[in-house]
Formats: C-alpha cells, sequence, structure tokens
C-alpha cells in the first residue's frame, strides 16, 4: 500500500528496513487502511487489496512458527501480568515475534515499522491456520495491542475470506441483557469490588444484567441458549476447551458443545487458555457463528503485581464504551489501554471476529443507559 507525499510529510523518511509500509496501491482518502496479516493463499486476497487493505502473506511453518512456539513456552512459564515482570521473561521474544513478521513483509516489498503501525493503520485483522499473539507486540511505550484495534478472524476454511470482509464492515446488533457468571475463588475481594460487578453497577438499567455466582451446572448450561442474551461474560477456571461453569471445585465442560445459534451474539470467556487454539473455545463459538468473542491466550494471574484480585479499569472502560456505542474492537483497546502497564494481560485477553460489532445503545434493557462517573482509584 503506498501512500500520498501529503501523508507522509509528518513522517521522518527513514532507510527501507525500518520505514512504515510501501507497496503500489493508493490508500482511500477517507479513512485509514486495514493491515491484514494472513496464511491465506493468493488467489483469496485479491478481493481485499481491491478494498484498500494492505495485505502481508506469511508462511506459517519455519521461522515464523518457531518465533511462535518460543514466546509461548515463555508466557506459560511466566504468564503475562506487569510490564515490567515481562521485560525479563517473555517481552524478548515477543519482539523476534514482531522481526519475523517484518521480515516476511519485506518479501513482498513491505517494510513495518510496528512503533508507528497504530498511526498508519485503521485496524490489524490476522487470519491463520494459527493464532499468531501479536496483540503482546512491544510498540513505542506500550503493547501493540493497547494501541491498534486487533483482531483474529477464525472461521472454517471455505468461509474465512467472506469473514475477512466482514470484518472491514461496521455491524450494529441490539445490547438487550447481559449474563455474567462468576465461578473463580475471589478470595477477600468482596462482591461489589469485583471486576465486573462494579463496572457494571452503574450501567443505568439493573434488569439488563444478570450475575451468577457459583450456579448449578444446568443453570449455567442453559445460559448459551438463551436469544434474550447478547454477551454471555464467563470469568472461571479451565483450560482451552473445558471449563468450570458452575464452581472453582467443579468438573470442567466443554462448552463447546452448548453453542446455540439462537443463543448470545458475543462470548467473553476469560478462563485460561480459552483462546490458545483455533479450536479453543472463544475462536471455536466464532468459527459456528457467533459475531465475536474474547478468550485469554495462554494462563493469567489477574491481579497485576501482586497476583491478587483487584480492581481493573479494564472492565470500566470496555462495557462503558459498549452502552456508549463504540465498536468492539475500540473498546476492547480502551480498556487494555486504562489498565497498561500495571496489568498487562488484557493484551492476552484476544478478539476472535468482527472487532466493528457496534451495540445499539438505545435497546438496553429497553431504555437509553445513563452516564456513569468514572472510578479514579
Amino acid at each position: 500500500m503506498g501512500y500520498p507525499d501529503s501523508e507522509l510529510s509528518s513522517q521522518s523518511v527513514r532507510q527501507k528496513e525500518t520505514s512504515p509500509c510501501s507497496t503500489s496501491r493508493v490508500r482511500p482518502t477517507n479513512m485509514k487502511p486495514t493491515l491484514v496479516l494472513t496464511s491465506l493463499p493468493g488467489s483469496a486476497l485479491l478481493e481485499l487489496h481491491n478494498r484498500g487493505c494492505v495485505v502481508i502473506p506469511l508462511t506459517i511453518e519455519g521461522r515464523l512458527g518457531a518465533a511462535i512456539d518460543a514466546l509461548d513456552w515463555a508466557i506459560t512459564r511466566h504468564p503475562p501480568t506487569s510490564s515490567a515482570r515481562g521485560e525479563g521473561t517473555w517481552f524478548p521474544l515477543a519482539r523476534k515475534l514482531a522481526l519475523e513478521l517484518s521480515r516476511q513483509a519485506t518479501t513482498i516489498g513491505v517494510s513495518i515499522d510496528w512503533d508507528i503501525v497504530p498511526n498508519l493503520f485503521h485496524q490489524i485483522l490476522i487470519a491463520s491456520k494459527r493464532i499468531i499473539p501479536i496483540d503482546l507486540i512491544s510498540c513505542g511505550e506500550g503493547l501493540l495491542g493497547a494501541e491498534s484495534v486487533i483482531a483474529h478472524i477464525v472461521a472454517k476454511e471455505e468461509e474465512l475470506p467472506g469473514r475477512i470482509l466482514n470484518a472491514l464492515e461496521e455491524e450494529e446488533a441490539p445490547l438487550r441483557r447481559i449474563a455474567h457468571v462468576c465461578t473463580y475463588y475471589p478470595g477477600s475481594t468482596s462482591l461489589h469490588q469485583m471486576d465486573v460487578v462494579s463496572a457494571t453497577l452503574g450501567l443505568g438499567n439493573k434488569l439488563a444484567i444478570e450475575h451468577y455466582f457459583y450456579p448449578e451446572q444446568k443453570v449455567a448450561m442453559g445460559l448459551f441458549g438463551r436469544a434474550d442474551l447478547d454477551i454471555l461474560h464467563f470469568e472461571c477456571h479451565g483450560a482451552s476447551s473445558d471449563l468450570q461453569i458452575d464452581t472453582p471445585y467443579g468438573v470442567p465442560f466443554d462448552v463447546r458443545q452448548l453453542y446455540s445459534s439462537d443463543g448470545p451474539s458475543i462470548y467473553f470467556f476469560l478462563g485460561c487458555n480459552a483462546g490458545s487454539d483455533i479450536d479453543s473455545t472463544a475462536p471455536y463459538f466464532v468459527q459456528e457463528g457467533a459475531k465475536a468473542s474474547i478468550g485469554s491466550y495462554c494462563g493469567f494471574l489477574s491481579g497485576g503485581d501482586s497476583g491478587a484480585v483487584s480492581l481493573s479499569a479494564y472492565y470500566d472502560e470496555l462495557y462503558q464504551g459498549l452502552i456508549s456505542g463504540k465498536r468492539l474492537g475500540d473498546a476492547v483497546r480502551a480498556g487494555r489501554k486504562a489498565a497498561f502497564p500495571g496489568r498487562v494481560y488484557y493484551c492476552a485477553w484476544l478478539l476472535f471476529g468482527n472487532p466493528n460489532v457496534r451495540f445499539s445503545t438505545k435497546a438496553f434493557g429497553g431504555a437509553e443507559p445513563k452516564p456513569r462517573l468514572r472510578r479514579t482509584g
């Protein structure tokens, strides 16, 4: 994707290996382009080029696969917590991943400087047969996931090109009711101080949100088929596909079999490794037809440096953004940025599906939501 001279005038001219991006196409003047990283074959990429996207074809095998393996190894042993702790553990391997992605881009004549990618692109879409956690790449003084809207596009193979094209468009959805299920042990944290509860108490319509703590398994299972729910949010222990949906002592259950086309359109699966691979819970629901989901790429400690459950700005920004009409990707980015640098694990909670879903705020509980004061402490 080439840029007119006027677009580059504010940027210092750099040598090819460090310049932002350059191809032979012309950027649309009304919006920044979308950066697409994909392992799809070249025949499937023409329409993306025609839509003004900058497309980087990827080869997963070899050096890129090894870079992902190395980062996976590091964050398995040192789950992302704070920015300070990442520097001596997995940050260097995330940088190696960034370098390998840049190297593959140069093979088609495109140069990428990750520090200024957020200034050049509207969003980043990754469509690959393997999940690539570019959200954890360094970007300036932060992480790319806190600076850019990033979405991982997953679908059945024959549907993947169409899903990428859909992710370029805004999609409106009703927001009538949210169900939040918590099955982990919060220690000494009171219910009112728990992240999701605290963030949602002031949304303006108490009937629009249902909170479940240690529900019976049949109650939790029934939520997946509720036609009146638009967001289903689980906070729980588990693995890639098996989640403890009732109590922290319950038997993990493969929730993938509970997907229903009549159920919620958006899912937040905040259990360890719920977004760790293509067939794990969060991406699986999107492959089956959900508009979007969030799932953790790895295990995580939810308290930053302390390792204890604590208040966070992430959910404040996420939920306030959604009911105020922000696109899902923008709300996720705002939440991540608000929590940085003390809690970077939110950048490992990957967004799958369409980042441009925008909820109809007037449909929230049948009433216009009232704004709430931001928490300052």
